[in-house]
């Protein structure tokens, strides 16, 4: 199977306890807050920590498939407040999507083996795209 892991991954008793009890208490909280609304007025990003958990427990035995799930869901939490600051043209929820993707790319590079140029380059075109994302929006709001 890909991503088996041949490595053992194990938790000790306290650790172990600490995360049921957080899952715990978040998802008594979750559902606390939401006892009265209907499942379709129930705001995802609330829920997300659902399938935080999920990708935990599957990290037990695979060690790349929950890692590919945790990038792609943390580069859609980014993409879709980037989306949601453009719609209701609000510079902080783009800025929030934008940090969100930044600090994922940042992250990538520990991991990775690339040149310092090359990292150079990445990061000025972070800031890049800040400003122009920052100055398009401006615009925006100038327009209206």
């Amino acid at each position: 199977m890909i991503g088996k892991s041949n490595l053992e991954f194990k938790l000790s008793i306290p650790e172990y306890l600490t995360a049921l009890l957080l899952s715990f208490v978040a998802a008594f909280l979750f559902f606390y807050q939401n006892k009265s609304k209907s499942i379709v007025s129930i705001d995802f990003f609330g829920s997300i920590f659902i399938l935080f958990i999920a990708l935990f427990t599957l990290g037990f035995h695979y060690i790349l498939l929950p890692l590919v799930l945790t990038n792609l869901l943390i580069l859609g939490i980014g993409i879709f407040f980037i989306y949601k600051g453009i719609q209701s043209i609000q510079l902080s929820t783009m800025n929030f999507g934008l940090i969100i993707l930044s600090i994922l790319i940042i992250c990538r590079f520990f991991d990775t083996e690339m040149s310092f140029v090359n990292r150079g380059l990445v990061f000025i075109g972070i800031g890049v795209g800040f400003f122009f994302a920052n100055y398009k929006m401006i615009q925006k709001n100038k327009s209206r």
